[in-house]
C-alpha cells in the first residue's frame, strides 16, 4: 500500500498503477474528500480524464467522490464498504487528516491506498515543529486568512500539536481585544495565509498596536508572492517562512527556472497534470 502527501505525486503514482495493465478496461476509483474540498473532485476527474488521452484510451476510468462527514463518519464508511464491494482499484483519500480506518480497509481487502494532502496541515506542521523544536514554545496565536483554514487546522491541531493555541479566522474588533487583553502574553503569534492577506493582517495588527516585540511574529506565506510583502511596515524583527521558486514551477508543470505564475497556489487548487 502506498501512501503520499503531495497531490502531483499522487496523480503520477495514479498513472503508473494504471499503466501496468495492457489490456482495454474500467476501472473505478473510490475518493474519499472533505465536503469543504468538492473542488478537488472536479479538478482530479480532469486529471483522470487526461490520463486515458495519453494512454490512448486504452483504460476507462469511472471514478467515485465519497464525501466525508465528519459528524457521521459512520454512514461514510458504510458507503465506502458499498463501493469496494462493487469493485474498486484505488482508494484516493484526499480528507484532511488521512482516514485510518479506511486505510485499514483497504488493506484488508487489498486494495492500493493513496492519501493525498491537499490542506494547510505542511505549513502548520512546518511553524508547530519550529516553535516547539527550535523556540521552546508551548502556546502561540494562530491567525488565518479564512474559516476553511481554520477549520482544517483544528483536525491537525487536536491529533498532532502539544502547543496551547488560540486560532482565528483573520483579525476585527473583537479578535484584536481578544489578543490584547490576554494575560500571559502569547509566547508566539503566527499569521499563516497568502501574501495579501498576510499584509491586510499585519497592517490590522500593527494598527491596533499589537506589534511591539522582536522575533515575536511569524508569518507563513501560502503563496509564492512573498516578494510583494510590505516590509516597509516592519518596526521590529520577525520569522518568515516561505517556500522555494522551484517548488511553484514543478506544480505549474513548468521548467524549473521558471517566472511562477501568480495564480499558483499550493493547497486550494492544485495546479497540476499527469505527464
Amino acid at each position: 500500500m502506498v501512501q503520499v502527501t503531495d497531490y502531483a505525486e499522487s496523480t503520477k503514482r495514479l498513472k503508473n498503477h494504471l499503466l501496468t495493465k495492457m489490456r482495454v478496461a474500467c476501472y473505478p476509483v473510490a475518493i474519499v474528500i472533505q465536503e469543504e474540498n468538492d473542488i478537488l473532485a472536479a479538478t482530479f476527474s480532469d486529471t483522470l480524464n487526461n490520463t486515458e488521452a495519453e494512454i490512448g484510451n486504452n483504460i476507462l476510468i469511472s471514478e467515485q467522490a465519497i464525501y466525508l462527514s465528519r459528524q457521521d463518519e459512520e454512514s461514510t464508511f458504510h458507503q465506502v464498504c458499498r463501493e469496494l464491494a462493487s469493485g474498486v482499484s484505488l482508494i484516493l483519500d484526499f480528507s484532511w487528516t488521512g482516514w485510518k480506518l479506511v486505510k485499514l480497509l483497504s488493506q484488508a481487502a487489498g486494495v492500493p491506498y493513496i492519501r493525498a494532502g491537499v490542506s494547510i496541515h505542511p505549513f502548520l506542521r512546518v511553524v508547530d515543529d519550529t516553535l516547539t523544536t527550535l523556540r521552546n514554545a508551548t502556546d502561540a496565536v494562530l491567525i488565518f486568512e479564512n474559516d476553511i483554514q481554520l477549520e482544517q487546522s483544528l483536525y491537525y491541531l487536536i491529533e498532532f500539536s502539544h502547543l496551547r493555541v488560540l486560532a482565528l479566522d483573520g483579525l476585527n474588533a473583537t479578535t484584536i481585544k481578544t489578543i490584547a487583553n490576554m494575560l500571559p502574553i502569547p509566547s508566539f503569534l503566527v499569521i499563516i495565509a497568502d501574501t495579501f492577506h498576510i499584509n491586510t493582517i499585519f497592517s490590522q495588527a500593527m494598527e491596533a498596536n499589537l506589534i511591539k516585540k522582536d522575533d515575536h511574529w511569524n508569518l507563513v506565506f501560502t503563496d509564492f508572492n512573498y516578494e510583494k510583502f510590505h516590509a516597509g511596515l516592519l518596526t521590529v524583527s520577525i520569522t518568515k517562512y516561505v517556500m522555494k521558486k522551484s517548488v511553484c514551477c514543478s506544480l505549474a508543470q513548468l521548467p524549473e527556472a521558471c517566472v511562477c505564475p501568480e495564480s499558483v497556489k499550493v493547497y486550494s487548487k492544485p495546479v497540476v497534470a499527469c505527464k
